[in-house]
């Protein structure tokens, strides 16, 4: 991500409504996962 990229995703968050919030789910998962969870390599 560059610093111009990053910058705006910084201003659209200042922009969001106040009676909303942000969720953001991270699964950590393996190197030799898939999205689905299956393994290989």
């Amino acid at each position: 991500m560059s610093e111009s990229s990053s910058a705006t995703a910084a201003a659209t968050l200042k922009s969001l409504p106040a009676d909303m919030d942000l969720v953001l789910k991270v699964i950590p998962m393996p190197a030799d996962v898939n999205a689905n969870g299956d393994i290989f390599g």
